[in-house]
């Protein structure tokens, strides 16, 4: 269930969701399902990038082994979505000024 899941489990969801969407290998709508599916409502990427920069999230990132691999994602390729994240909610304003992460929603949306 949604509300059973651990830290760290909630983590790697949020990471696979974000790296998806970098990578190409999932349409924003494919990761909203995805998020629905396995987080519920209200996720989306920019909760995802804002989730990640957290301390919960990064303390569970840390816990993992150094050999720790998951859907192809091993913990160097973690930290590499970690740092898209801070990216995501410090830098995503067109004019190269930081911002608040809710306000790149249309950066994420489907054209």
């Amino acid at each position: 269930m949604k509300n059973k899941l651990t830290t760290t489990e909630k983590t790697l969801i949020a990471v696979k969701a974000l790296h998806g969407a970098i990578s190409g290998d999932l349409s924003t709508k494919e990761v909203a399902a995805y998020l629905r599916a396995r987080l519920g409502l209200g996720w989306s990427l920019v909760t995802v990038a804002q989730y990640l920069t957290g301390k919960s999230a990064l303390e569970a990132v840390d816990s993992l082994h150094r050999d720790f691999a998951q859907d192809g994602l091993t913990k160097a390729e973690i930290a590499k979505v970690i740092i898209s994240a801070h990216n995501i909610c410090a830098n995503a304003s067109l004019s190269g000024n930081s911002m608040s992460g809710s306000l790149a929603v249309h950066y994420f949306k489907d054209k």
